[in-house]
């Protein structure tokens, strides 16, 4: 017997597995889109009450130590620079931050701050927080880069009620051709490894498609 293959045609041309996978992915999201859009923020809420208190209380008991652990993820962007991505970035519908990535449930911006429903490094199921975007920490002092001067910065608690030991530390540097970032998220250290390694993932993905519809946005213009 033969291995197993498959050679699909559309209209009489050769469909290749990447072309596929990409098309596939399309729906799926636009299936999300409909999912979480049908069901509303109150909807998702009580869909998975359960798994955001397992979720919740994960990090609320991890955050009762005081090491950290940073999930650090580096892009090299071309064809934008700082100013252009975060200026597009703080004008995104909820619709764009959910088209990040699947595992986005709720991201609701609000003057400053953003409640945010996901899971939290591809682990168990998701979370409820809230992130206020904020110029530095107040009893927080993370080893910044100086080469990278500018920044997004969040303290992020819980909306069960609570601020946990996670903050959002991303950096940034423009380039003759783009910019550097330095994409972070500082976590309480004792939480499962495989978490911390897997919210790196999570970051490249959101970030990939983030800076990927900023520069969609300003070119459309």
């Amino acid at each position: 017997m033969s291995k197993f293959n498959l050679d699909i045609q559309i209209n009489g041309q050769a469909v290749d597995r990447v072309t596929l996978l990409e098309r596939e992915l399309e729906r799926a999201y636009v299936a999300l889109e409909q999912f979480k859009s049908k069901l509303g923020h109150k909807g998702l809420k009580e869909l998975f009450k359960d798994e955001i208190k397992q979720s919740d209380d994960l990090l609320w008991n991890a955050s009762q130590n005081n090491d950290y652990v940073s999930a650090e993820t580096f892009v090299n962007v071309t064809g934008m620079k700082t100013d252009e991505f975060l200026t597009t970035f703080h004008h995104f519908q909820e619709t764009k931050m959910w088209a990040a990535h699947p595992e986005h449930y709720i991201v609701d911006g609000k003057r400053g701050c953003q409640d945010v429903m996901e899971t939290v490094g591809h682990f168990g199921g998701p979370c409820l927080f809230r992130i206020y975007y904020v110029e530095k920490f107040t009893d927080f002092e993370p080893p910044f880069d100086p080469e990278f001067p500018k920044r997004l910065l969040g303290d992020i608690e819980l909306i069960s009620g609570g601020k946990i030991k996670m903050r959002a530390m991303h950096q940034f540097k423009d380039t003759e051709e783009g910019m550097l970032v330095k994409l972070n998220i500082v976590f309480p250290k004792n939480l499962p490894a495989e978490m911390i390694e897997n919210h790196k993932w999570h970051l490249a993905i959101e970030f990939k498609n983030w800076l990927t519809l900023a520069y969609n946005a300003i070119h459309a213009k």
